[in-house]
């Protein structure tokens, strides 16, 4: 994964060819490999802050197909483990599709992205989304849903410091790096406890 764009609401990164192939070996790994690869991500670990991953399954859309507008279930199955979901995500597998834009609603209106292969995108379940119908060819993902204690807008304030520890790295400004990565650290710390 390497960072690839991030909003107020929404995150999307991208997975390299390399590993976007390794996901699609059959069996069940896969579930195991996108997990680690979610955990082991600088931007997710620095900015959501995972407690648990669930990568759950294949999803396919064929032509016309498409997924009403929905909120997704906040307690995870089984119930009985009393495990609660704050993000979803989707990565996607191919690009050759037309439609099948995903369609996130919030306070400011709808935000639609067509996911390239590669590219993964996180968003907090609190928000309706749907996926448009498929126009031409077969929309491919992998979707899931990750827990954390870090809060909507604790998550906020870890990605605009995320962005400054960028900017001071590609500025070779290695001691303002090092200040911004050490207060990004401490209140990932404080908050995902």
């Amino acid at each position: 994964f390497s960072f690839f764009f991030g909003s107020k609401i929404y995150f999307l990164i991208e997975m390299s060819s390399s590993g976007l192939k390794h996901l699609k070996k059959p069996g069940n790994t896969w579930k195991k490999q996108c997990t680690q690869k979610i955990y082991n991500n600088p931007f997710v670990d620095a900015v959501i802050n995972p407690t648990k991953v669930s990568v759950n399954f294949y999803n396919q859309y064929n032509e016309g197909g498409h997924y009403d507008k929905h909120i997704d279930n906040f307690k995870a199955e089984p119930k009985i483990n009393n495990a609660y979901f704050d993000y979803g995500f989707s990565i996607c597998l191919n690009s050759d599709y037309d439609g099948g834009e995903f369609i996130g609603d919030n306070e400011i209106g709808q935000i639609p992205y067509k996911l390239q292969a590669g590219q993964v995108l996180f968003f907090p379940i609190i928000y309706a989304h749907t996926v448009a119908p498929i126009k031409k060819g077969v929309r491919k993902a992998i979707i899931g849903w990750m827990s954390t204690n870090v809060t909507y807008e604790q998550t906020y304030i870890l990605r605009n410091i995320y962005d400054v520890n960028m900017h001071f790295i590609k500025e070779n400004n290695n001691e303002m790096a090092v200040k911004s990565t050490l207060t990004q650290n401490y209140l990932k710390k404080l908050w995902g406890k």
